[in-house]
């Protein structure tokens, strides 16, 4: 018996016998500790002013939550407000190349947390004529 239970000793800490196996992950749902695994979501620093961000969607990364514009990272939360042609949306909702509109503020470590998110053009910005006035001639032909 006593020779039994050495056996399996010998075969457990040379690795013949399989130790304890970590329980399957959900299909869905990332490993814990993989590269794919998401940070911790960035809270927004308190008292921190608003700031805008517009251009296009450079990358959507759903993994970790952010949208890239040009190169500026921004990370979307529980409490990011999407909208997409006036209607609620979803991160899953934008695609590379659309045109955005953001409303973030940082965060204590630094990262940008957006507060609200427009996928598409500005309401009313579509067909709108430049206002009268608003660049200068600098030409000098009638100087």
């Amino acid at each position: 018996m006593k020779r039994a239970i050495v056996i399996l000793i010998l075969a457990a800490l040379i690795g013949l016998l399989p130790g304890p196996t970590a329980p399957a992950a959900e299909p869905d749902k990332p490993v814990a500790g993989t590269p794919s695994d998401p940070a911790p979501v960035p809270k927004p620093k308190p008292g921190a002013r608003q700031r805008p961000l517009a251009g296009r969607i450079a990358e959507v990364d759903q993994v970790h939550k952010t949208l890239k514009v040009g190169k500026t990272v921004v990370y979307i939360t529980s409490e990011t407000r999407i909208t997409k042609d006036g209607k609620p949306a979803v991160l899953a909702d934008a695609t590379p190349g659309e045109e955005v509109g953001i409303s973030y503020v940082p965060s204590e470590d630094g990262r940008y947390v957006a507060l609200s998110v427009r996928i598409g053009p500005k309401p009313g910005a579509a067909g709108k004529p430049p206002k009268q006035g608003a660049s200068k001639n600098t030409s000098t032909e009638n100087r």
